[in-house]
């Protein structure tokens, strides 16, 4: 795809008046082009475009280009005025400071004939523009100097952002028309450390013994996106990691302190999902897999998750499942198998439903697609994402074999009120969203309802379960996040919630007392790639009716890597 860019761009310098190229230095740029604007958030209007190597090929050749009015700068601060200058001369002292980041961060460009831009010569201040950008490409923090320099270089920056826009624009052009199949490797990888003490009963110290020691685990997710049209993608998504399925990072003893990156496969890569999806029109896309969730039909896979809710604030690592869920926790059972799912998104609006079966793979008699034991879900979501605010609401149902359980970060009886003794139904309804106070506070949080069925009866010891036995579950949580808070790259977050409980039960396995959650966590962005997520939780009876007394305290350190 880049090749295809690069060579419709070489085109286009038929529309530049070429004998200008001629009398201007021309620029060469490493492949990795220029630095995001992203690593400073608080400089949101000084975007370095990821092409602007090839606008400092043509930009000068532009007739409308008037250097002079690019140097008619106004103060940007109290204590420091920009110089006005043409070109940079080896004594200047931005000269000199860009000749010390080069060397301190082996930035190097060079012009058209190969020769270094700081060899002791004049150079313009396009030149130091883009020797800047490369250096602040390696540099993930911000230092005074650095300041200085983005301002001083500011009006070339936004020059080469406006002209980018256009040349950009007129590729993608040529683009649409002559699209080649195209594939993307990237990769997530997380390492976690964590530790758990337990107290308040008798069962404390036995779990102490056997789940508090401090424990280390990684979890690695390589996908492979494939496109033949250039908005249809196959995505093949593997997975691997040394996570403990008996660990409280994988829910026990508790569920509640299952965290998202558990996904055990004993240090072997395996095929995770694997699944296709087309537009039929611009608003409608239809998605089918071997092996997919519900999250990858559903144009919407958590609220909180709205064009604020990106990278840089936090949202992206949180430190249980209850919270990665938190728009509306839980409702999307883990339901992993071949499937299909329709979706229409126009104007920040969307709905969606879909349909996958566990065991859909397999030819034995009740299982398959649409067996009774094929552990099927249905989903259907609405919800509208906006910049300030969002919302979403969803509703599944699913059908249980004998021996599953519904997979709600709660207690043991809201996972499965019958103990697994029959196969069961349960309906969700869930609703949640977010909603942004300030530019970088904001608010987001749900609530669940769950109904279960009992499917068939079972007497086994003192549990009786009858035919059209029922119950009902609840669990809420609210998250509150300050983004940017104390630097440019930290998030701070407190969330309060209710781990999905059993509220009514009318077989003879009982209800729960009302658990509760309580977790605190940072993450601080170390560059666009890279983030580190300390947190800290507490658990009052998530044990349920079974264990009711004992509280859950961890601390868990999160790095985070994507690339």
């Amino acid at each position: 795809m880049m090749n295809l860019k690069l060579c419709i761009l070489a085109s286009l310098t038929t529309f530049l008046p070429l004998e200008s190229l001629a009398a201007q230095p021309m620029v060469e740029i490493p492949s990795g082009g220029i630095h995001q604007s992203s690593i400073h958030p608080k400089l949101p209007e000084r975007v370095y475009p990821r092409n602007a190597e090839i606008l400092l090929k043509f930009s000068l050749a532009d007739d409308n280009l008037d250097i002079n009015k690019l140097n008619e700068y106004i103060p940007i601060s109290n204590d420091y005025h920009p110089i006005k200058f043409t070109d940079l001369r080896p004594g200047d002292w931005i000269y000199v400071a860009l000749k010390d980041l080069a060397q301190q961060h082996s930035c190097t460009i060079s012009d058209s004939q190969g020769s270094p831009f700081l060899e002791n010569r004049v150079i313009s201040r396009y030149e130091a523009a883009a020797l800047l950008n490369q250096c602040l490409r390696k540099i993930g923090y911000q230092t005074d100097l650095l300041k200085r320099l983005q301002q001083e270089f500011e009006p070339e920056l936004a020059k080469l952002m406006e002209q980018v826009g256009n040349l950009e624009a007129r590729v993608d052009e040529f683009v649409a028309t002559k699209f080649s199949p195209t594939a993307k490797f990237s990769m997530v990888a997380f390492n976690n450390f964590s530790i758990t003490t337990f107290r308040g009963s008798s069962n404390a110290e036995a779990y102490r013994r056997d789940y508090g020691a401090l424990y280390n685990n990684y979890l690695i997710i390589p996908s492979l996106n494939v496109s033949w049209s250039g908005r249809d993608m196959l995505s093949i998504i593997g997975v691997a990691s040394n996570f403990d399925p008996t660990s409280p990072s994988c829910g026990v003893p508790f569920l509640a302190s299952y965290a998202p990156q558990c996904g055990p496969t004993d240090n072997e890569l395996k095929i995770f999902r694997i699944f296709y999806s087309t537009p039929l029109t611009d608003e409608i896309k239809v998605t089918v897999g071997g092996k997919l969730f519900a999250f990858d039909f559903l144009p919407i896979s958590n609220a909180v998750y709205g064009p604020k809710g990106g990278s840089n604030i936090g949202l992206r690592a949180l430190p249980l499942d209850i919270l990665q869920y938190a728009g509306v926790p839980g409702v999307y059972p883990y339901v992993l198998g071949p499937g299909f799912g329709i979706s229409y998104l126009k104007n920040g609006w969307s709905i969606a439903s879909g349909y996958i079966s566990t065991y859909g793979s397999n030819s034995s008699p009740g299982d398959g697609l649409f067996g009774e034991n094929s552990g099927w879900s249905t989903v259907t979501q609405l919800a509208y994402t906006g910049k300030s605010h969002g919302f979403q609401a969803a509703w599944t149902y699913t059908s249980y074999p004998k021996n599953n359980i519904f997979f709600l970060e709660g207690t043991p009886l809201a996972s499965n009120p019958f103990f697994g003794l029959v196969p069961m139904s349960v309906n969700t309804a869930a609703a949640g969203g977010y909603w942004y106070i300030r530019d970088n506070l904001s608010v987001s949080g749900g609530v669940i309802k769950s109904f279960y069925k009992a499917n068939s009866s079972s007497v086994e010891g003192l549990n009786t379960i009858n035919l059209g036995d029922s119950a009902t579950s609840f669990g809420a949580v609210v998250t509150l996040q300050w983004e940017r808070a104390i630097s440019d790259y930290g998030t701070l977050g407190v969330s309060f919630g209710i781990p999905g409980y059993l509220q009514f039960n009318s077989s003879s396995t009982g209800i729960d007392e009302q658990p509760y959650a309580l977790i605190g966590f940072i993450n601080w962005s170390l560059t666009d790639n890279i983030s580190l997520s300390p947190s800290i939780y507490w658990l009052k009876q998530a044990g349920g009716n079974a264990d009711p007394n004992t509280d859950s305290f961890g601390l868990s350190f999160l790095m985070s890597f994507y690339f």
